[in-house]
């Protein structure tokens, strides 16, 4: 027995290196694929929600006319783009439950697209820190979206 455990040195029975596959036998999607789900609906609605708050309450009364100007198009852009990408991301995730490729593939640039938007939203001081939160949860969504037994999942549907 070695402090270091591998195939090589007999140690294959670590139970922290054993697989821990979440399939269910019945054939419906697996956990991960769910929690990304679910992740993405929860991160849309937060965006649908900056979006609109952005929208509505950004405002800039006593700046220089240049300042307030490029707030209003920084304000427009994110606040729109939050709302836009937020329906395409729940159209996308729709049809994760079918098990299909490209909807996950959209999926993802959406995701990605969203993040970085955020990030952007947040650096120019436009969005809160609610656009942390949505970044948060856009990258777990991601990461449980290409989890091994989710990837399994869209092998088989595909």
């Amino acid at each position: 027995m070695t402090m270091f455990p591998t195939p090589f040195t007999g140690g294959g029975n670590d139970p922290n290196r054993q697989w821990r596959d979440e399939r269910s036998p019945d054939g419906t999607w697996p956990k991960a694929l769910r929690y990304g789900f679910v992740l993405t609906l929860v991160a849309a609605v937060l965006m649908l929600v900056s979006g609109l708050f952005i929208l509505q309450y950004a405002n800039l009364d006593d700046a220089p006319l240049d300042i307030a100007q490029t707030f209003q198009t920084n304000k427009w852009v994110v606040g729109i783009g939050n709302i836009v990408l937020a329906l395409f991301m729940t159209v996308a995730a729709s049809y994760l439950r079918r098990g299909s490729r490209v909807a996950r593939r959209w999926l993802s640039v959406l995701l990605f697209l969203a993040g970085g938007l955020n990030l952007a939203g947040f650096v120019v001081s436009v969005a809160g820190l609610a656009a942390i939160v949505i970044i948060a949860f856009v990258a777990f969504a991601a990461m449980f979206l290409y989890r091994p037994a989710a990837n399994e999942f869209i092998r088989e549907r595909n």
